[in-house]
């Protein structure tokens, strides 16, 4: 979150009181904290997860609303403006919105501000928690992504339909390239993905790219033998230049390639048709 997001999140006119006395200081607070990295607390090793998403980011802000009968709680839903769609562009069909609901126990801190990604308008699915009743959350991803589940996993069934309206879920996290696939086949949503987010777990750097709109690309590369089990060097088979690793994406994969260099020595080459993967930026055998 940088000086940008806090400007184009909260310099509306309208409902200036949530706005700017109570959201504004809640980022101020957020991006004054996470410009110092060394205020970011962490026992892990950095590492990165991936988060396959619509594009469309929203923030969430849950706020008490309180009169002499009946406590509610009040949802701000805010866009994320530095996400860009397909063209290049910023997505202008993301707006801002309100709804109020009955008090659920599992909000029962003052505030809360959540980041996630809405799915036909009316699925909220969340990926990290930024505050937490008064405070900034200061730990690193895991720890954050983990408070998540602590706060809502045993109350989403209560969560479901609130107004005959909106649904929340805690957005599946992948930490290799192996699952990517797995979850694009089998996610509720899969028709709407189009982008993978990469959080980087120590430093909370986030950084997205699309995938969907990037050409089949087939070539024929010089593939390389290893001493190790399942690691092909692919070079360019006009330059000779190095490629990077070939992807081997199941065990169906990785037995076809033992067959193919099993009479072949370490260093050894065969020429093979591959695709590239634009996900993962690493060529992928064709067989």
């Amino acid at each position: 979150m940088n000086s940008r997001f806090l400007k184009d999140s909260v310099d509306y006119s309208e409902t200036t009181h949530v706005k700017k006395n109570i959201l504004r200081p809640i980022l101020e607070k957020y991006n004054e904290i996470m410009l110092d990295q060394s205020k970011i607390k962490s026992v892990l090793l950095d590492k990165s997860s991936y988060i396959v998403n619509n594009n469309r980011k929203y923030y969430l802000l849950i706020l008490p609303k309180t009169n002499a009968t009946q406590s509610y709680k009040i949802l701000y839903f805010f866009p994320d403006s530095s996400g860009i769609n397909e063209f290049g562009k910023n997505n202008i069909n993301n707006k801002d919105f309100f709804l109020e609901i009955d008090y659920k126990s599992c909000f029962s801190k003052k505030y809360y501000l959540f980041e996630g990604y809405l799915y036909d308008n009316s699925y909220y699915y969340i990926t990290d928690i930024l505050y937490f009743d008064e405070s900034v959350i200061t730990f690193d991803y895991m720890a954050r992504y983990n408070l998540i589940n602590e706060i809502l996993f045993s109350s989403l069934n209560e969560l479901k339909g609130l107004n005959g309206y909106l649904t929340f879920g805690i957005h599946t996290l992948l930490d290799c390239d192996s699952k990517i696939n797995l979850f694009q086949n089998n996610f509720e949503f899969k028709d709407q993905l189009v982008s993978i987010e990469t959080v980087s777990h120590n430093s909370l750097k986030k950084s997205r790219h699309y995938y969907m709109t990037y050409p089949t690309l087939v070539e024929s590369k010089i593939i390389i033998k290893s001493k190790y089990s399942d690691v092909y060097k692919v070079l360019n088979n006009k330059t000779n230049n190095e490629e990077g690793i070939l992807y081997i994406k199941s065990l169906n994969d990785s037995n076809k390639m033992n067959d193919i260099f099993s009479q072949k020595t370490i260093g050894s080459s065969v020429s093979l048709k591959c695709e590239y993967n634009h996900v993962i930026k690493k060529w992928k055998p064709i067989f």
